[in-house]
């Protein structure tokens, strides 16, 4: 398949689009560089995307099926032949710099997962070799923190609140570990020959492509084999039994694991829906587990199961057994199957055999043990130019020719071409270009939300903090504009100016993609980032024209973040200052944006805006009457404290609340730092939205429009909450409910963490 249609129904598909576009030299680029360089021979280097594709195609024939970061690199080799080897080593360091694993399962991070996917897709189709994707979920690790954190109190003879979070929380990040490696060693001995590329796609869940497993026998059988061994592990640490965080009284969601899906890669029909349709399979999953791990087996799945193999052959009626006869057979195996899995699970956990090593130390001998069997996954990777290797590009440590507000991006651009002036290696044109290429994905884009992802957004504010002094002095030299800008901000003088961040919080964005699909979410959390928060804050002021106006991080679910920089210049050389004024501005744009978004119609905006949308889709809304975006259903039941009443209900629609701070830390100074000053920032933001949520469900409650119930609360339990909180609750910057009413906060309350199941979307219902 030739052509730009090649991809554009791949999933992920705009992800690729994207991709070739930055290896593309257009002609006004060309006309340019002609310009300063008349003799430069650009023949070489792609004019269109589609050049790039065919590059591609000739690289996987070669090599085949590559990591993200592995194809840049291929690409630019390929686009700078002859080049010295110096830049050729310094760009391959840089680019599998990248492939250097997460921390807590050792795969690759989430900036990989939709490139990596939509590569994936392309290449099964291009070439032809099998090509197949293991979505994978966790289990209640939530749920899996407090055990660990009761376990930990009753070893120590503590209670369980003198028990750091954290201590409790590395735990379970082991025990994800374990499985995580787990994993991919089982692929590994499955499938010796394949390349195995895991990447991790959000807080609790995976994503493995593999070139291999080509068949419907081949995926059942590595499907069977990854959850028993899943199984085995989760029974050999102990974590089967303890209570599911959202559903306590449920024994079959008790305990920690993952479930997960094979999908062959070839035989994608619908790529909009394809996520949803395996999150739904997922959800079956974990819910035959848990029954497993009682000695229960789910009738109906049994018997579909079987009949889905005797259709495709993989199952043969007995001789003289009727069709309906050989389904109750396989169902009495089933049920015997399950007796003995049960048995011989409780059998290899230390729960229930005491001759295994128990408590806390038993679990970490038992991980380690096993992380010692798993071995290291071969995957390319390179250590950092040292050039490179560095946070402090601010202050004194900011390279020449940068402003104090300028981008992470120019920063290392910046730094790497003071490299090769030091060293004496000359750049020829094509050369600059793809060097640039290359150490601008240190400053790594959330695929998602398509804004920087975290750990860029650490780096800015450091560099932020530490430009400060810089920029108020070279603004207290400046024009005669200073004074007019700083009246426009609200601000007496200079010395008031500085940097400042944003934390927004979005409520509801489970319910987008339960509702929505994978696709069509992110749909509307890129308009959430770029229109409703992105818009808003250059509405309030700050110009769009302006070289580095300001920066924005997705830290996943409905939380972002947002830096201003202490100010600068717009197109026309104008000062202007980050101040609260302008961020009081930016909330209440933010608010109006909301409230319009929730009145919008779904189904003509995402057609607008490059959604999913069929006759399926359409049916769907209608079905579950979903006309705007103030109908999204909130998937989870909420539980709240108000006085003497617990109010249980949901908060339908879209709504944000934002926190702010100035940035004014040193950054020398110890216990001080970008992730720190933004961790506290996000975590009032997220508090603050759980004073929202309950405030939302009071006032629904005395509106007669709570979607749920109340019951007294016992007079003990209320003095509690009280007592917990410490007294009345501050209030909240609220904006934006689907009502387009403002709701202040400010009642004693306490969030019960509890939920229920995903309502399935279109995709999820076969």
């Amino acid at each position: 398949m030739a052509g730009t249609g090649a991809w554009q129904q791949v999933l992920e598909g705009d992800s690729i689009d994207r991709f070739f576009g930055h290896f593309v030299l257009g002609d006004a680029q060309r006309e340019k560089i002609l310009r300063d360089f008349p003799s430069a021979d650009l023949s070489h280097l792609p004019a269109t995307k589609d050049d790039v594709f065919k590059d591609l195609n000739d690289i996987w024939q070669r090599r085949g099926f590559l990591t993200p970061a592995e194809t840049q690199a291929a690409l630019i080799e390929k686009y700078l032949p002859g080049a010295d080897e110096r830049l050729t080593g310094f760009i391959r360091d840089t680019e599998l710099s990248r492939n250097k694993p997460e921390a807590v399962t050792g795969y690759l991070s989430k900036e990989h997962a939709y490139l990596a996917t939509a590569l994936g897709h392309l290449y099964a189709r291009e070439t032809g070799m099998p090509m197949t994707m293991v979505e994978v979920d966790f289990s209640n690790m939530g749920g899996t923190n407090d055990y660990f954190r009761l376990k930990l109190a009753s070893e120590k003879a503590v209670l369980p609140v003198d028990i750091p979070q954290r201590e409790a929380e590395l735990l379970t990040d082991l025990a994800v570990r374990v499985l995580s490696a787990g994993m991919t060693a089982d692929i590994a001995a499955l499938h010796p020959d394949a390349r195995i590329v895991p990447i991790r796609t959000g807080g609790d869940e995976l994503r493995i492509l593999i070139t291999g497993a080509g068949t419907v026998a081949e995926q059942l059988a590595l499907s069977d084999a990854l959850h028993a061994h899943i199984e085995r592990r989760v029974a050999a640490m102990g974590l089967q039994d303890h209570a599911h965080l959202k559903a306590p009284e449920d024994p079959r969601r008790a305990g920690f694991g993952a479930a997960l899906a094979v999908q062959d890669m070839q035989m994608i029909t619908n790529p909009g829906t394809l996520i949803q349709e395996l999150d739904a399979r997922i959800t079956e999953m974990k819910m035959q587990i848990g029954m497993m791990r009682l000695g229960l087996i789910d009738r109906d799945a049994v018997a579909a199961e079987a009949e889905g193999k005797i259709s495709v052959g993989l199952l043969r009626m007995p001789l003289g057994l009727s069709f309906d006869d050989t389904i109750d057979l396989e169902i009495a195996r089933a049920q015997k199957n399950a007796d003995k899995a049960a048995e011989m699970l409780r059998d290899m956990n230390p729960q229930y055999n005491p001759e295994l090593p128990q408590g806390i130390a038993g679990f970490k001998d038992y991980a380690a043990r096993a992380m010692a069997q798993f071995g290291q996954l071969a995957v390319a990777v390179s250590t950092l130019p040292e050039i490179l290797n560095t946070d402090k590009l601010g202050g004194r440590d900011r390279p020449a020719g940068i402003r104090p507000s300028d981008s992470l991006e120019r920063r290392y651009v910046a730094r790497a071409l003071e490299h090769f002036e030091a060293e004496g290696i000359p750049l020829s044109p094509a050369a600059l270009h793809f060097l640039k290429l290359s150490v601008r994905g240190l400053a790594p884009e959330d695929p998602s939300a398509q804004v920087m992802m975290p750990v860029g957004m650490v780096r800015m504010i450091d560099n932020a903090a530490a430009d400060a002094q810089d920029f108020r002095a070279q603004m207290e030299a400046a024009g005669f504009d200073v004074d007019a800008a700083l009246r426009a901000a609200g601000l007496k003088g200079v010395q008031q100016v500085m940097p400042h961040a944003l934390a927004v919080s979005v409520h509801n964005l489970a319910g987008l993609n339960s509702a929505l699909g994978h696709h069509n979410a992110d749909i509307v959390l890129r308009h959430i980032a770029h229109e409703v928060i992105g818009g808003s804050v250059h509405a309030a002021g700050v110009p769009r024209q302006a070289r580095s106006s300001f920066a924005m991080a997705h830290h996943g679910g409905g939380n972002f973040s947002v830096l201003l920089p202490a100010g600068g210049t717009d197109g026309q050389g104008q000062s202007w200052f980050a101040s609260q004024a302008v961020i009081h501005k930016a909330r209440s744009e933010i608010k109006s944006r909301i409230t319009l978004l929730n009145k919008t119609p779904i189904a003509p905006f995402l057609s607008k805006n490059g959604g999913y949308v069929d006759q399926d889709v359409y049916q769907y809304l209608e079905e579950k009457n979903l006309n705007t975006f103030g109908d999204i259903r909130d998937p989870k039941e909420r539980s709240y404290t108000f006085g003497e009443d617990i109010i249980k209900g949901r908060v339908n629609g879209i709504h944000a609340v934002v926190v702010s701070a100035a940035v004014c830390y040193d950054p020398q100074q110890p216990d001080t730092g970008g992730g720190a000053f933004i961790g506290g920032l996000r975590t009032r933001a997220d508090a603050m939205m759980e004073q929202y949520r309950s405030a939302m469900l009071h006032q629904l409650h005395k509106q007669g429009r709570l979607e749920g119930g109340y019951t007294p609360a016992r007079p003990f339990y209320a003095a509690f909450n009280s007592y917990a909180m410490g007294g009345n609750a501050p209030a909240a910057f609220i904006l934006g409910g689907a009502d387009g009413k403002k709701i202040q906060a400010g009642e004693d309350m306490r969030a019960e963490k509890q939920g229920n199941e995903k309502p399935k979307g279109p995709g999820g219902r076969g």
